[in-house]
């Protein structure tokens, strides 16, 4: 076979430079082929061999250089689209940075943004918002350049408002901001604040000082353009629970461009929805007229309520909706029976409850009735009558049908009253049969438990009128207190024997109580009478039973009088008032009488010992005020001259009757008495 050999340079071979140059260039790629010991045909062969050879080698060859080529346009249209995509991504960036580039040209931390999917609703939101964008744009131009032209004043850009808690404690501690601001071009001058408070707010500071002796007043004076503030306002809150309270704001100013006095208002309204104490009341679900009945009730402090604190001064108050006869409290310490209340010192939240318990009898209502406690409380220098409600119990009674009822009238009154010594009591008792059937053998009782001293009572019983005739009988209850009863039965009164279905039977008495002129009124220590009757009767079966009245009680007031005298000079009347009272202390006093005709009054003229006296000339009305009368003191006096200048044929009186009114000092009870007219 034929010896390839690459053809090489030798050192000793003599060659010349452009020879040696392009052999070295061939060296690698161009083969020699030995063919000297070959045949022809073997040569031949070779030769073809080789050709292929070379031509399969050229084909790869230019495959790879195909392959090359593309590879590098692939490469070449990578790198422009990688360009293009480069391009776009800077274009994209810059548009971005123009959008939300803060205004030194910082961008904000993008971190914290999240890529979501959707890009379809993406871009819908965005076209929603950019669609409204340019709506309250255009909204926006309308407003400020078509209604709201520079240099005119637009009431509705005065702003104010006030803005508090909706429910608070009862004496919770309370915040109120009110805002105002000038939103427009126009400045606003004299500006005024003023707040109007509920009647039970107690004002404590504000965030800016208020005018000068006031509270609720700020002098604000001009605002200028987009001038505004807001003040708070602190202070605790005081009322009825579930009361709604409105505080009110008022903005008083003038436009510049006006000379006109404006006004803005603005409102709040708070509720007081509790205070930090609880009240329940048990009792029976039925009652019976006449009959004594209890009632308790717990106050107790409610360390659940929050804020809030009770105001010094608390009282219990029970009130039925009808007639209620008390005849015990418990606990005494406190308690008022006339007025069925207990005075609480404080509501110590260490103490669990308090029980306060009412004992007494109804003397009204058909079906049922509602009975109801409450808890009321008032601030230092404030009286009862201003009290707040802190809490109430109600509770629903069912009244029982009775066989036999009684009932207690007591100078035309079945309520208690109030009666004075030397006064008479016409007191009378009813009963009536309210079964079917007759009720035989009635007995009836009326008894009187008056005040005593030494044995012997108030109550005048020698000088009793009674039709009837019952029997008297007198017992001691106690040192202070006697009572006397009359009893009436068939042997006094026929009707007793029997009382058919429906019938009533009525029995009239009347006896006076003695007067100072009788007895040392000082000497009776108690000031009450108590008025009560029953009745015991018999019914078909043959069973005896029994009823009672709903007892009544008669505050025995002091023996205040009242006297006019009058002395006559020609044209001149010379008026006395003579006031008396012996049994208790007197406050309060005031004497007041209408004037009548052409008169004249002058009050240096009048002679006045004790109070002092006020005239109304346009009202011709006169009235002596005196602050006490002691029991050292039994008389008090005044006097006063009146001239008639022109008698009228058809005028009869000079006066009116003398209305006079005291406070006695013992009972708490109110004395009316009423003096004679001065005629002509």
């Amino acid at each position: 076979m034929a010896k390839k050999l690459k053809l090489k340079s030798k050192k000793n071979a003599p060659t010349h430079e452009f020879v040696k140059k392009d052999l070295e260039e061939l060296s690698d790629d161009v083969e020699i082929i030995d063919l000297s010991d070959m045949t022809a045909e073997e040569a031949a062969d070779e030769l073809n061999h080789n050709e292929k050879e070379a031509t399969e080698k050229k084909v790869a060859t230019s495959d790879k250089e195909e392959e090359k080529e593309d590879a590098h346009e692939e490469d070449v249209d990578d790198t422009k689209k990688l360009d293009e995509e480069t391009d776009q991504t800077k274009k994209m960036e810059k548009e971005l940075a123009q959008i939300y580039e803060n205004e030194d040209g910082s961008l904000p931390d993008m971190h914290t943004f999240e890529k979501q999917k959707g890009g379809h609703v993406m871009r819908a939101l965005l076209t929603l918002v950019s669609v409204l964008a340019f709506l309250g744009g255009a909204g926006w131009y309308g407003y400020t350049y078509l209604y709201h032209p520079s240099g005119t004043f637009v009431e509705n850009d005065v702003i104010l408002s006030i803005g508090g808690e909706e429910h608070v404690g009862f004496g919770e501690e309370v915040t109120y901001r009110v805002r105002f601001k000038n939103a427009q071009e126009i400045p606003l001058d004299n500006a005024v604040l003023e707040l109007r408070y509920p009647a039970g707010f107690v004002f404590e500071s504000s965030s800016r000082e208020p005018d000068v002796e006031t509270n609720n007043i700020w002098t604000l004076g001009p605002l200028e353009k987009e001038d505004g503030e807001y003040i708070d306002i602190i202070g605790k809150l005081y009322g009825d629970i579930d009361e709604r309270q409105s505080f009110r704001v008022f903005l008083n100013y003038t436009p510049s461009n006006f000379s006109s006095i404006f006004q803005k208002v603005a409102t709040q309204e708070t509720t007081i929805s509790g205070a930090p104490v609880r009240l329940t009341m048990s009792g029976p679900k039925q009652i019976s007229q006449g009959v004594a009945t209890s009632f308790t009730m717990e106050v107790s402090p409610d360390l659940e309520a929050g804020g809030g604190t009770l105001p010094s001064h608390l009282a219990l108050v029970f009130e039925p909706d009808v007639a209620f006869v008390t005849q015990k409290m418990v606990p005494k310490e406190g308690a008022t029976l006339s007025e069925r209340l207990w005075l609480i010192e404080n509501v110590d939240e260490h103490v669990t409850s308090t029980s306060y318990t009412i004992t007494g009898a109804f003397a009204g209502g058909e079906g049922s009735l509602m009975v109801n406690v409450r808890l009321v409380g008032w601030q230092d220098g404030q009286s009862r009558s201003d009290a707040y409600t802190l809490a109430i119990a109600e509770k629903e009674l069912a009244i029982e049908d009775q066989q036999l009822s009684i009932s207690l009238v007591a100078n035309g009154s079945q309520q208690d009253i109030t009666v004075q010594p030397g006064e008479h009591v016409n007191a009378t008792i009813v009963v009536k049969n309210n079964t079917e059937e007759s009720l035989k053998n009635v007995r009836v009782r009326l008894m009187f438990d008056a005040p005593s001293s030494k044995g012997r009572s108030i109550m005048d019983w020698p000088s009793l009128e009674d039709a009837a005739d019952g029997s008297i009988v007198g017992e001691q209850l106690s040192d202070t207190v006697r009572r006397g009863q009359i009893t009436w039965s068939s042997g006094q009164l026929r009707d007793l024997r029997e009382i058919k279905a429906g019938d009533q039977v009525t029995i009239d008495v009347s006896i006076p109580i003695k007067s100072g002129d009788d007895i040392d009124l000082a000497s009776y220590e108690s000031y009450e009478i108590a008025l009560a009757g029953d009745a015991q009767y018999t019914i078909a079966s043959g069973e005896e039973t029994a009823a009672a009245a709903v007892p009544l009680v008669l505050t025995l007031n002091s023996d205040t009088t009242f006297d006019v005298r009058d002395e006559i000079d020609e044209s001149t009347h010379t008026i006395t008032w003579l006031i008396g009272n012996t049994f208790h202390a007197l406050k309060d006093i005031e004497a007041e009488v209408d004037l009548y005709g052409e008169i004249a009054f002058s009050q240096d003229a009048a002679v006045v010992p004790a109070g002092e006296i006020v005239y109304n000339k346009a009202e011709k009305k006169l009235t002596w005020k005196v602050d006490s009368m002691p029991l050292s003191v039994d008389v008090l006096a005044l006097q006063f001259p009146i001239t008639l200048n022109q008698a009228n044929p058809s005028q009869t009186q000079l006066t009116s009757k003398v209305r006079v009114t005291a406070i006695d000092e013992v009972t708490g009870k109110q004395i009316l008495l009423i003096g004679n007219e001065v005629g002509l």
